[in-house]
């Protein structure tokens, strides 16, 4: 992980070079993360960022390559990736380690950040035809330690693999607080990246690759169908029928606001939300808590307000008109 290397000045010509990051024996000053498996989050992208990743990696299909990703993190945590970043042309590829150019790494992410906002959030880079699909040891070491050094309370991690025709690639979120990193799926919304669109290509270095294969990837979709939720027994959801009410809610609000995206998730007590986005940036969140539909759905916009606050709730025993005579409109505010 190259983002937080500075460059070394050679006494002999004064000018910057790389830093090496080669896997060798160091000693451990940082306790190193550990691996959890329950994943609670999601990383957020699009189907343009997905290719571009592709095609980077097959650019290099027998030794490392990588690169940095850019966009934001919503309100409670969750990682949105609008913009990947490729290697340098002074890159370092090799076996078994890569080094980013830090002079174009510095300059795109200058420009990423006072044009457009776009903040570091996360690195990738491939593992190429080496069997492993997780974070190395080594890995685990150069983010925990740069974590702590910079303050980060999360980083995103992406580990890519790839044969000669095919790339895949596995997103790890690192936390500080638990001093773990946990596997975390992918929600990928078959758009462009908007910023694709208005950032000028000749800035950046693209991949020679034409065709991008994206493949196995551990998407949000699927591993909510891979077991059962144990909803607390009073939970809503655990009665018959409410599973389609919950559904109903989300296929209408699609219908009422087809340019938002609705993308329901669980937390850490097994309560649902709904998640509202738009262009990749997060509007609301709907969270049906315990009670529910006794008690109201907790709405919380992208500055933690509830903007719904002071609107009365009144259950008239439907849960689909009770819901939608209290909620209007994720734009309203």
């Amino acid at each position: 992980m190259n983002r937080f290397r500075h460059n070394k000045v050679s006494k002999k010509n004064k000018k910057p070079h790389l830093y090496k990051t080669k896997r060798t024996k160091q000693r451990d000053l940082f306790v190193p993360f550990t691996f959890s498996s329950n994943p609670c989050d999601f990383v957020l992208t699009n189907k343009k960022e997905i290719d571009i990743l592709s095609q980077y990696i097959l650019d290099y299909p027998n030794i490392e390559t990588g690169g940095q990703l850019f966009g934001y993190w919503t309100f409670d945590g969750k990682p949105v990736v609008l913009f990947v970043l490729g290697p340098g042309p002074k890159a370092g590829h090799y076996n078994t380690f890569f080094m980013q150019d830090i002079d174009y790494l510095k300059r795109c992410a200058s420009m990423l950040k006072s044009l457009y906002g776009l903040d570091h959030v996360g690195e990738w880079h491939s593992h190429h035809q080496l069997g492993l699909s997780h974070p190395s040891s080594h890995d685990s070491h150069n983010i925990s330690s740069n974590m702590r050094t910079l303050g980060y309370k999360k980083f995103l991690l992406c580990i890519a693999t790839c044969n000669s025709s095919e790339s895949s690639i596995n997103a790890f979120m690192f936390d500080s607080c638990k001093n773990e990193y946990e596997q975390i799926p992918w929600v990928i919304k078959d758009t462009d990246s908007p910023y694709r669109k208005i950032i000028k290509d000749d800035y950046f270095i693209l991949p020679e690759t034409k065709h991008p294969n994206m493949v196995n990837l551990f998407c949000k979709s699927s591993s909510a169908n891979k077991s059962k939720i144990d909803y607390d027994k009073t939970y809503w959801l655990v009665q018959k029928g409410n599973s389609k009410i919950l559904k109903l809610i989300i296929d209408t609000l699609k219908g009422k606001f087809p340019s938002h995206d609705f993308i329901p998730t669980i937390d850490k007590s097994n309560e649902v939300h709904v998640e509202i986005y738009q262009n990749g940036f997060v509007l609301e969140d709907i969270h049906f808590p315990m009670g529910f539909p006794t008690i109201p759905p907790n709405v919380i916009d992208s500055h933690g307000h509830d903007p719904y606050i002071h609107n009365k709730w009144i259950f008239n025993g439907d849960i689909l008109s009770s819901f939608f005579s209290y909620y209007k409109n994720p734009n309203k505010y």
